[in-house]
């Protein structure tokens, strides 16, 4: 079987995840397997992280591959191209294809933006008989930028038409310039231009939204088209003229040149596919709505709804952890316990950490930067189950051979801060498109949170500091924090089990009495008094929580009403003794109230519950103090 690796960026962007999807299938029907290394814009982070990401390239080992695939025009990281091309013409023996960007140095196959692009101009001359047609460059350090500028260029001279510098605005294929350079182009022109023409989708989109909010119509005051073809493209209103590229015949002609290489057989360095141009509604060729696209679009719309809303947990949720193997818990919580679509969505997560005990080589600043040469396997996700290890495997395996599904692509993510390696995670994944939107918040979180991990370990006085903001500063027992930390890993245990746990309000009786009357010492004194009979009293792995004033809260596994009264009698027990020796001159009390609960329970409701529960007992009390 051939192996192929591909260098791919930003996987959440329609062409990169289509494109994913379909050489899985191909070099699955070719008895091939594909593994992807994933990296990520960084522009909102700092240099140095943009650094390290970079070094994703160096995880993979060149030398056990057939064939490699890259994607410059994908990466979103300055200078990220240039530096893949360099280091595989020196170390890569294998044939190279670059895609949608011509490189002398390997093989590669194109769009043939040319015709396509010369054919739009040219529809808005011929048949829509527009003149005054401008156009939005892509990132002009690319090749098909171009080859597209001079496609329009080319165009728009056949038929006289002349191109004035204000008709040309060079966009970088990204959505930022689309206000600007619609703004450049009705400034720059005594009249207003009829068309714009851009060099992709993302772009034309852009200008479309800066039109309408200008009160422009499209088609009637201005038309605009793309390339590209995206969804977006084609679900937007109205939907945009675009030129069609197929991500199958781009996947396929990959194959077959590195087929042709491999079989000795002759195969030209450049290969060029076809486009398909897309007449719509936003040059006016189309004047209904295609509403057969409205289901997709709401499933699309439900997916990023739901990506939304799921990942600013992650960075709640791992806040917490103090340790990898806490993260890893919370990773798979938020996953499973809380589902985006389905835990199987995911398909199987391998967290490959560095060996450190490489780092303590002469060379060990260099290798912080890079991952080790032998990594650890520490955990595994997948579905419904999380399962610690600890295998030390080559890093040119990428993950133990023994865990590879011959038919799933398997994804890798750098783990790093902007200074250090972790590792990397690998997702063994059969479609990865169900969780596109997911995995940079994901992968970004887990970053953070090793980092914070890797701060607690090395610096004793933030640990000791950390562990105290877990707890109650005056009684010693947990506090609202560590009550929230034990219901995080109580819910985890929850998941896999029909396990109820008891949910206990409980009140000190009296406090502002004693407060009033003997002064806020001795209430604190008899606070601490209270808690720490409570904790005495606490059933094995439960916990008790001190959450403010004069409240505490007690939780514990059970399913039995007998757990239950026997905690409240040990810890009236322990209260009557400590009222017998004489030594408070007020007599400590707690009411108690509580529910039983099982992972569905809303705990907030049952906590409710269990304070009318404990305020009904308080209630009964006949005692002789003033409360």
């Amino acid at each position: 079987m051939k192996k192929l690796l591909c260098f791919l960026g930003e996987l959440n962007i329609d062409f990169q995840t289509d494109l994913a999807k379909a050489l899985a299938q191909t070099v699955d029907k070719n008895d091939c397997s594909i593994d992807f290394v994933v990296n990520f814009n960084v522009d909102v982070a700092s240099v140095l992280f943009g650094e390290l990401e970079k070094r994703i390239i160096y995880i993979p080992d060149l030398d056990s591959y057939d064939g490699i695939i890259i994607c410059p025009d994908t990466y979103g990281i300055p200078g990220l191209d240039e530096m893949i091309g360099n280091y595989l013409e020196k170390n890569a023996h294998c044939p190279v294809v670059s895609v949608r960007v011509e490189d002398d140095r390997f093989y590669s196959v194109l769009y043939d933006d040319y015709i396509p692009m010369f054919e739009m101009t040219e529809h808005l001359i011929e048949k829509h008989h527009l003149t005054r047609i401008c156009f939005m460059t892509g990132r002009m350090e690319l090749s098909d930028a171009h080859v597209r500028l001079s496609a329009y260029l080319d165009a728009m001279k056949k038929h006289n038409i002349e191109v004035t510098p204000g008709m040309i605005f060079y966009g970088d294929y990204w959505r930022e310039k689309g206000d600007e350079a619609l703004e450049f182009f009705l400034t720059k022109n005594e009249e207003r231009p009829e068309a714009v023409v851009c060099s992709n989708d993302y772009m034309a989109i852009a200008v479309a939204n800066a039109a309408i909010k200008r009160n422009l119509r499209i088609p009637d005051d201005i038309v605009i088209t793309g390339l590209d073809d995206i969804d977006e493209a084609r679900y937007y209103i109205p939907s945009i003229t675009s030129i069609h590229p197929s991500t199958e015949q781009l996947a396929d002609k990959i194959i077959t040149m590195l087929k042709n290489v491999w079989s000795g057989n002759e195969q030209d360095k450049i290969s060029k596919l076809p486009l398909e141009n897309i007449y719509r509604n936003s040059c006016g060729c189309k004047k209904d709505i295609d509403t057969s696209q409205f289901q997709k679009l709401y499933l699309e719309k439900e997916l990023y709804v739901a990506a939304l809303n799921f990942s600013p947990y992650f960075g709640l949720e791992f806040e917490n952890v103090d340790t990898f193997e806490e993260l890893v818990r919370a990773v798979h919580l938020r996953l499973a316990y809380k589902a985006y679509g389905s835990p199987d969505d995911f398909g199987t997560i391998f967290f490959c950490m560095c060996d450190e005990s490489e780092y303590n080589k002469e060379d060990a600043v260099e290798k912080h930067l890079n991952c080790t040469e032998y990594m650890y396997l520490k955990a595994i996700i997948s579905g419904d189950t999380v399962s610690p290890h600890d295998i030390r495997f080559k890093r040119s395996e990428l993950i133990p051979e023994e865990y590879r599904r011959r038919s799933s692509s398997l994804f890798i993510f750098d783990l790093h801060s902007k200074d250090d390696c972790y590792g990397y995670i690998a997702i063994q994944n059969d479609n990865i498109e169900k969780v596109k939107n997911i995995i940079k918040p994901l992968v970004f979180s887990i970053n953070n949170a090793l980092e914070r991990i890797k701060m607690y370990s090395e610096n004793q006085a933030i640990n000791q500091i950390r562990a105290q903001s877990y707890n109650d500063p005056l009684t010693g027992i947990p506090n609202r924090r560590g009550m929230e930390r034990y219901t995080t890993r109580l819910m985890e245990r929850l998941r896999y089990s029909d396990e109820k746990y008891c949910l206990m309000s409980i009140d000190m009786d009296g406090l502002k009495y004693i407060n009033d009357t003997f002064g806020h010492l001795e209430g604190d004194r008899a606070l601490t008094a209270a808690a720490n009979l409570l904790n005495d009293a606490k059933p094995d792995g439960g916990i008790i929580c001190r959450t403010g004033g004069d409240e505490f809260v007690a939780i514990f596994i059970s399913s039995a009403e007998k757990d239950a009264t026997d905690f409240i009698a040990r810890v009236e027990d322990a209260i009557k003794a400590a009222n017998s020796t004489g030594e408070y001159q007020y007599d400590l009390s707690v009411s108690i109230g509580y529910e039983f609960c099982n992972k569905d329970s809303d705990m907030l409701m049952s906590l409710h519950i269990a304070d009318n529960k404990m305020y009904e007992s308080k209630k009964k009390k006949k005692k002789n103090r003033k409360d």
